[in-house]
């Protein structure tokens, strides 16, 4: 993070919750360039104080980032909603592309709202970016059809699967050829 038109080598912070050290956080991030803060659901006696300042404050529930790799702390939760929100903002550049990556947002937003789609897929993109650098692979999209020939076959394997269990057998019906 830039932070005073440098390089901030401690980009998370903790600080205290005396009264005199308050005003802190907004005073860093108001140096730091930061307009818009996210606040964990814990900490919205803060909210006033940051909105006074002038910044945008959008409240956030820790819980929904709980699928992600590690150990919980706060310090961990922040570093991970510090990358959750520029990924959300590619997860909803998505919708229109036509790669495997663009399918998925597209059938999360059909099961389960656009918002949640965005937040899917943002995590997705987590998963991915960390994938990359943990195997220091590279991204190589296969394309929407191979997208969703995957997720067909996902479909097909879990339905035989659900059959099975109660003693049913699943059979594809094969359309007639028409001449």
């Amino acid at each position: 993070m830039h932070c005073g038109g440098e390089l901030d080598e401690t980009p998370v912070r903790e600080f205290s919750t005396f009264t005199g050290d308050l005003e802190k956080p907004a005073e860093w991030l108001i140096v730091c360039g930061i307009t818009t803060a996210a606040v964990e659901s814990a900490g919205v006696y803060r909210i006033p104080l940051l909105e006074h300042r002038g910044l945008e404050v959008k409240p956030v529930n820790t819980r929904h980032v709980k699928n992600v790799p590690g150990r919980k702390s706060d310090v961990l939760d922040c570093q991970w909603l510090q990358q959750l929100q520029p990924l959300r903002m590619a997860a909803f550049t998505l919708f229109n592309s036509k790669g495997a990556l663009g399918a998925y947002p597209r059938r999360q937003r059909a099961r389960l709202g656009a918002l949640k789609a965005i937040t899917a897929t943002a995590h997705k993109l987590a998963r991915l970016i960390h994938v990359m650098l943990t195997n220091g692979t590279a991204w190589v999209d296969a394309g929407q059809q191979y997208y969703e020939q995957r997720y067909r076959s996902r479909v097909m394997h879990n339905l035989k699967r659900k059959a099975q269990e109660p003693g049913f057998e699943l059979v594809a019906l094969r359309k007639a050829a028409t001449l």
